[in-house]
């Protein structure tokens, strides 16, 4: 095909394409920038080609089975060689054949990308992959794989755990647009405060708090949560049955979907012989085409929102459940302002995802009416709460009208929490905060060499003795030592002993021998340190290894569970102590810098990831698989013990 008609051939093949329907955005974000696709098929080719004919030229494709390859003389390179790209420096669009987005999208988050700024998608960001289904009451749901209609956080075998169930629509689903929902980041956050909690995200696209008000009736308090959250409002003032939806108006009790389906069902009823029905009147008269759809309420829609989170608190009271109503933030509502760098991203979305100017005339002056008057309102309960101008004071945060990227939803999760805590600490048992600075630790597995006192020996918590010691003094020494045949950098050192790190990795190794949620404490990589690496030491030189208590904390940004405080003879660094005992210019300098990236006993971004130490010095948060993933031999192995030297 020539240049002409290969342009109509996409167009109509593609014609959701970004290089179709949102030009603007991607001249923008491409003018100063290298273009990168992920992928090298059909898709990705076609891509090329098409913004190429549109004055765009790609860089090179990234698909991690074809690096080195050429494809219509166009290079394809790694994941992993954009390492040695400047940041900033290029852009991304995800274009793979045959690679969910959820997984595609997590790769480059992985890598310090930021979405819609430095990685976009081939087509419209596409919305969750589970499927919805039918519902007799509410008209639609969420396909739950454990409890239809409900994602659930934790364990609800634990007969102790707070239960909470999380209300709402869109905003409050845990999967959709495969960006972390802020019901997830509330669970981790209470995780991360050793509060046993499960939580049951009910949130369904769409869903107004009619439906939240029907489900919880029907499903929520069979589940007999001890605190209810409704997040919600911006459908019940978008979505609010129009005039000319004569059989819904001012009905919010019946959806579209259900007016059609009904509908059908009259039709085939007035065609087809149908089934008489005892004690009813007979369905297969011809004709029979009248449906009651409820009594005409004259409410407005902020009414209708404040009634319906009154009932909710009404019905959680008389089972003795906290109820907690929360009225979200969106775009339109007079106080947050986007940047011009989010007016085009917000342009290239779909129908309410639009430019604030053309966003409050669609939204129009009925919907800025209902939210003053839900604000007003809501001071008049105490279990009702305005978050609608939480994201002021914030910037790219909301990725479309109402949806919020990951830092939106930690924000709101935080909010949430300062919230409901009050109920959770009321409940939850006083233990003594004290910590000693010497004390017992459970040692779980019994084959590490020197373990007495019944699995329990004494272990020195050393990050408390040197973050006070630091804080006398900000000079640490960095002498190195050689001991048992290795060059170790000594990181703190007292009068009992010193905090050394071997000078070079030892070995190269997973970090556990399957890829499952694991943490330090189970970890296979744990093991070996403490066992096979610990009795490559003689008798005396095991003498001077001094057993060190490990605190392992969350990810500080992501919030994943470090798991349980352990005590051992061999271990590796964490996040705390590499930002606390080195510098980070020491991280890339002699005798600090490593030949290759090197494990953290850290957490990453979820429980199968653990974070590493770059080779050029930085902290990966994110961390890497813990068995062998983008590193094709696991990642170097740096141990550290505690010497008396």
């Amino acid at each position: 095909m020539n240049d002409c008609e290969y342009a109509s051939y996409y167009e109509l093949s593609y014609a959701k394409s970004i290089a179709i329907s949102h030009r603007e955005y991607l001249n923008e974000r491409c003018s100063n920038r290298k273009l990168l696709i992920y992928g090298a098929g059909e898709t990705a080719v076609s891509l090329r080609r098409y913004l190429s004919l549109n004055g765009i030229n790609t860089e090179a494709f990234i698909d991690d089975a074809m690096s080195g390859q050429r494809i219509d003389e166009t290079v394809v390179i790694s994941t992993i060689d954009l390492v040695y790209f400047d940041q900033g420096s290029y852009f991304v669009i995800l274009a793979s054949d045959d690679e969910n987005y959820g997984i595609s999208r997590q790769k480059f988050l992985e890598v310090g990308l930021q979405e819609d700024l430095d990685f976009t998608y081939h087509t419209e960001i596409p919305g969750t992959n589970e499927l919805f289904h039918y519902d007799v009451t509410l008209s639609f749901s969420r396909i739950r794989q454990k409890i239809p209609g409900f994602e659930v956080f934790g364990d609800e075998s634990n007969i102790d755990a707070f239960r909470i169930v999380a209300l709402g629509g869109s905003t409050t689903e845990c999967s959709l647009f495969y960006v972390k929902g802020w019901v997830q980041y509330l669970y981790e956050y209470l995780r991360s405060r050793k509060i046993p909690v499960v939580i049951y995200g009910g949130g369904v696209s769409s869903y107004t708090s009619s439906q939240e008000l029907l489900k919880l009736i029907r499903d929520v308090i069979p589940l007999k949560p001890d605190i209810v959250i409704s997040y919600s409002g911006v459908n019940d003032l978008y979505s609010y049955p129009k005039q000319d939806e004569e059989e819904r108006y001012q009905r919010p009790f019946i959806t579209r979907f259900q007016v059609q389906f009904i509908n059908q069902i009259i039709d085939r009823l007035t065609k087809e012989v149908g089934i008489p029905v005892v004690n009813a009147p007979s369905w297969n008269q011809l004709g029979h085409n009248t449906v009651f759809y409820g009594l005409r309420n004259e409410k407005t829609a902020a009414e209708f929102w404040v009634d319906n989170e009154r009932m909710m608190y009404a019905i959680c009271e008389m089972f003795g459940i906290n109820f907690f109503g929360i009225y979200q933030p969106y775009r339109f509502n007079g106080c947050y302002k986007s940047t011009s760098l989010q007016e085009i991203i917000h342009h290239r979305r779909d129908l309410t995802c639009v430019p604030t100017v053309e966003g409050e005339r669609r939204w129009g002056a009925s919907v800025r009416k209902d939210h003053k008057r839900i604000v007003s309102e809501i001071k008049k309960y105490k279990y009702l709460y305005d978050f609608s101008e939480i994201f002021d004071d914030q910037t790219e945060v909301f990725y479309d009208t109402t949806h919020v990227y990951e830092k939106g939803n930690q924000i709101i999760a935080t909010n949430i929490l300062n919230r409901i805590e009050s109920v959770l600490i009321s409940k939850k048992p006083k233990k003594n905060g004290l910590v000693l600075k010497y004390n017992y630790v459970p040692l779980i597995d019994k084959t590490i060499t020197g373990v007495t006192h019944e699995n329990q020996i004494k272990g020195i918590d050393y990050y408390r003795n040197c973050v006070l010691s630091i804080a006398e003094s900000n000079c640490l020494p960095k002498d190195k030592v050689m001991f048992g045949g290795y060059t170790w950098v000594v990181l703190y050192s007292n009068k009992d002993y010193s905090l050394v790190l071997s000078e070079l990795p030892i070995t190269v190794r997973d970090y556990h021998d399957t890829l499952v949620s694991t943490t330090w404490e189970e970890c296979e990589l744990r093991k070996w340190l403490n066992g096979e690496f610990l009795q490559q030491f003689n008798d005396e030189e095991r003498k001077k290894i001094l057993p060190a208590i490990t605190q392992n904390h969350n990810n500080p940004q992501f919030q994943t569970d470090g798991g349980k405080t352990t005590t051992d003879y061999v271990f590796l660094l964490s996040y705390d102590d590499v930002t606390t005992f080195i510098k980070e210019s020491e991280l890339c300098e002699s005798p600090l810098q490593a030949s290759s990236w090197w494990w953290l006993r850290s957490p990453g971004i979820y429980s199968d990831r653990a974070m590493a130490v770059h080779v050029d010095g930085h902290i990966v948060i994110p961390g890497y698989y813990i068995k062998s993933y983008s590193l094709a031999n696991g990642a170097g192995v740096r141990p550290a013990m505690l010497l008396k030297i």
